[in-house]
């Protein structure tokens, strides 16, 4: 199972860049950070919300190929994909060069197991399903399985897919 840790954004900042409580935590969305620099693994990433990320964007966890850090509590409403999003748990997958990408979609899935165990819902979406964007980009181009492929092993299916394309 995927190490978690906390690393929750101040109450201040929290009522600067979310919607507040009350998710009806309806499942998970799915997102890549889309951040390509060395080193921006989900350390990084909380450390940027807790920090004062100058973006208008906030987020529940950030996972990559050894942990998922909690940036909100589960039923904060996080600015990840519009109001849309507003009741998804929100979940970004890191996508840095020097990471294992394939694991840290991997530990996606195992949050997503976690995550419904502590009474998430089961529905799984993506940032492009809630608004049209692309993302998360390489999933939806088939790395790793494909998001057709997240879902299943999310929703208990033994095998891992074959590999999709190569990483951009």
């Amino acid at each position: 199972m995927v190490a978690t840790r906390r690393q929750l954004v101040d109450a201040k900042r929290q009522a600067e860049i979310t919607w507040g409580r009350g998710s009806k935590m309806l499942g998970v969305a799915i997102h890549e950070t889309a951040n390509k620099s060395i080193g921006a693994d989900a350390g990084a990433h909380a450390n940027l919300q807790s920090r004062g990320n100058v973006r208008q964007a906030s987020w529940n966890w950030t996972v990559d190929d050894t942990e998922a850090v909690q940036s909100f509590p589960n039923d904060v409403r996080t600015w990840h994909a519009q109001r849309a999003g507003e009741h998804y748990v929100s979940i970004e997958i890191c996508v840095n060069p020097d990471g294992d990408y394939e694991q840290a979609v991997q530990n996606a899935v195992e949050l997503v197991q976690l995550l419904r165990s502590q009474g998430v819902g089961d529905r799984i979406v993506n940032h492009h399903d809630l608004t049209g964007k692309n993302c998360p980009t390489q999933l939806l181009a088939g790395a790793a399985g494909g998001f057709a492929g997240f879902v299943a092993r999310a929703n208990g299916s033994p095998v891992r897919p074959t590999p999709g394309p190569a990483r951009p």
